[in-house]
């Protein structure tokens, strides 16, 4: 392997080139971690340097310090504190000290790449590049780092050798004042957003297809202090020599002396990266001035920040040890603290009491129970169930009940089900309309009925049932009452209190009184009405619903009474609602009278699989009936008889009740036929929703004439 050697002599003078700059961003252009961080070493403070990548001297941090050592000087509290190796960045373009602008968030910019230069105080350095994606949205460095999970977390980048300090193969000081160095070069490890499994390809935020191709570059030399060097290239003296194709180089310096004694010789390399030679140095080694001893030889002297020369053990950087030292010249003796075991078992000590180092040791385990710790200490918070629901603890904010979990339907019954954190409460929250009654327990839960009057029994309030035949009426300059569906049109009576209390009648007849009224046939569900009654007088209003021509009741008066009817409405009516045959034969649930032969109606399962065993197979016994909420009305008629089918003419909902008419059809043979042979058994079945009120049965005849059969 050959070597380049050269001489320098750095005689005193400090070399400082010197360019003019363009401003700064005229808007802000912030660049910042925004919850990750760069894993470098910060016993002191870090070298560093942001550049525009096309533009490494032109577009520069210039003197701003873009680095964080400690959450004191950032609101990023991964910062941490000094000595734990967390560096976050984070400064904006256009502050003061800045050179030039990549880019900002002003109208009309134009994004450019940037370059993130860190050295560590340990000689590793780190190489991040980040492009911008959108103009409207601030440089992420996270968009460097390697995604840890898909929801864009990710893992911090580290500072290594391979974008640090050149690799000292040998260092001689052939006379005082002298210093040779044989170093060895390695073209920079470079992050870029561009790279696969980065949070900036989940992003998108790589729009330039940058590849680093990262190449060593000049080497160059700086005078100045030994700790925190400026690395911009604009300030570093070049020596004229590269390293060989192997990447060493040989070279003697001077050490500083004189005014410049107390300071140190860099010595560093620029680095190409995208086809651009760094605006920063990427790694440097030092070489103290005259005036800088290193008595005790451990490689740091008093001006690189030994703070006990006479100690091998003590410099910046050194493992703290229990030995009544400071160590790591951080200004604490034999700090720190070791953590052990996990949940209730973790324990905090020491590492050191009076330079005797102590041992961490976990407490004892614990049955695990529902108090939010790990009690046995196994790395998991209340995993146990003791409602035996399937929920642990985590998921479940009751264990005495196994009907309360996470994912439990809510149910009126004054407990938070599904542990949600409400009561009773369902998709449109506890009480939406107001009334006080929890939403899963209100019977109306998008009206107020603080009530809850539920007449039919069907789970829904009177106040929002329209098919449960009630009309409840208000009374302003209109008389409004609710459109229950039941009926297609309704009759308002307007009457005379006086007239009421003396005869009873509600009807009034409006020849006859003229403070009566009687609007029939009322397709709609309000009615103007301005009249006001005479001083002295009172007038009262009823509605009515008008349904299959025949006209619904009055309702009850205060000792339950139904109220008459004396003058009606005519029933002109012919929209019915719904379309069902008068009634003929009534038959109640539950009832045997009255019923003809062959017909049943069935209110348990015990009866259902027996009928269900006579139709046999293919009939609709596949069809299961819920007998907790269903009756089931069957119409069977035997085999005897074969000219006879049944027809299920209508359900029909009035006053709370279900009514149900039945149509029995009745072949009447014609000339040349008797009944159809393939009427064998003639059976219907409808299911009803109880309660069930009126089953009506009617029997028609169908003439059948078979002579042109």
């Amino acid at each position: 392997m050959r070597s380049l050697a050269a001489i320098l002599c750095v005689c005193g003078l400090l070399l400082v080139s010197t360019l003019t700059a363009e401003a700064s961003c005229v808007y802000n252009a912030p660049i910042s971690h925004g919850f990750s961080y760069f894993e470098c070493a910060d016993f002191k403070p870090v070298a560093n340097l942001a550049y525009q990548a096309d533009d490494p001297t032109g577009a520069t941090s210039g003197t701003l310090d873009i680095a964080c050592e400690q959450s004191t000087c950032s609101s990023q509290q991964s910062a941490g504190v000094w000595g734990d190796s967390n560096v976050v960045i984070g400064f904006d373009w256009s502050s003061v000290g800045t050179v030039g602008c990549p880019g900002d968030l002003g109208p009309g910019s134009v994004m450019h790449r940037v370059v993130i230069v860190v050295q560590g105080t340990d000689g590793r350095g780190l190489v991040a590049t980040i492009g911008r994606g959108r103009r409207d949205i601030s440089y992420q460095v996270e968009a460097a780092h390697r995604l840890k999970a898909p929801d864009g977390t990710v893992y911090p980048l580290p500072c290594t050798d391979q974008a640090g300090q050149p690799r000292v193969l040998s260092r001689v000081e052939p006379s005082p004042g002298l210093v040779t160095l044989n170093l060895h070069f390695d073209p920079p490890l470079v992050y870029s957003d561009c790279d696969p499994g980065t949070r900036g390809a989940l992003l998108g935020t790589c729009t330039d297809g940058f590849v680093a191709d990262p190449h060593v570059g000049r080497v160059l030399t700086r005078i100045q202090p030994c700790l925190q060097p400026d690395i911009r290239r604009t300030l570093w003296t070049d020596t004229g020599l590269a390293p060989d194709a192997d990447g060493n180089l040989t070279l003697t310096v001077q050490r500083p002396w004189g005014a410049l004694a107390e300071q140190c010789l860099y010595v560093g390399s620029t680095a190409y990266i995208g086809g651009y030679e760094s605006g920063a140095i990427i790694g440097f080694v030092r070489v103290p001035g005259t005036a800088c001893p290193d008595a005790d030889g451990d490689g740091w002297s008093t001006c690189e920040g030994d703070c006990a020369d006479n100690q091998p053990t003590v410099y910046p950087g050194h493992p703290e040890i229990c030995d009544l030292l400071d160590n790591d010249c951080d200004g604490l003796v034999d700090e720190g603290q070791t953590t052990c075991g996990v949940g209730a078992c973790q324990r905090t000590v020491a590492n050191c009491n009076i330079g005797v180092p102590q041992a961490c040791v976990p407490g004892s385990p614990s049955p695990e129970v529902c108090d939010g710790i790990d009690n046995d200490c196994n790395g998991l918070v209340d995993e146990v169930d003791p409602d035996g629901d399937g929920y642990r603890c985590a998921y479940d904010c009751d264990e005495t009940n196994p009907s309360i979990h996470v994912g439990a339907p809510e149910v009126c019954n004054g407990l938070d089900d599904n542990c949600n954190g409400r009561i009773d409460d369902d998709h449109l929250g506890v009480d939406y309309d107001g009334d006080g009654v929890r939403n899963v327990c209100d019977n109306c839960e998008e009206l107020a009925n603080p009530d809850q009057i539920d007449s039919d029994h069907d789970g829904q309030g009177d106040a929002c049932d329209l098919d449960d035949g009630l009309l409840p009426l208000t009374i302003t300059d209109w008389e409004a009452w609710q459109p229950d569906t039941v009926y297609s049109s309704f009759n308002l009576y307007r009457g005379d209190l006086d007239v009421l209390r003396n005869t009873g009648v509600y009807t009034q007849d409006p020849a006859a009184d003229p403070l009566a009224l009687r609007a029939c046939s009322i397709y709609g569900s309000q009615f103007l009405d301005s009249l006001l009654p005479p001083p002295g007088k009172g007038l009262f209003f009823l509605v009515t619903g008008n349904c299959d021509m025949t006209e619904s009741s009055l309702g009850t008066d205060s000792r339950g009474i139904t109220r008459p009817n004396t003058f009606p409405c005519p029933q002109t009516d012919t929209h019915n609602c719904p379309a069902c045959d008068a009634k003929a034969t009534h038959v109640m649930h539950g009832e045997g009278r009255n019923r003809p032969d062959g017909y049943s109606v069935i209110d348990n399962a015990a009866d259902w699989l027996v009928f269900c065993s006579q139709v046999g197979a293919g009939s609709s016994c596949s069809t299961l009936v819920d007998f907790s909420h269903e009756v089931a009305i069957v119409v069977g008629l035997s085999g005897t008889d074969l000219c006879y089918d049944v027809a299920i003419s209508c359900v029909q909902a009035i006053y709370g009740t279900t009514n149900l008419h039945v149509v029995v059809q009745q072949i009447v043979p014609g000339p040349g036929c008797g009944c159809v042979p393939a009427i064998s058994e003639a059976w219907d079945v409808v299911k009803v929703e109880r309660p069930v009120g009126a089953v009506t049965f009617e029997t028609q005849q169908v003439p059948r004439d078979c002579r042109n059969l």
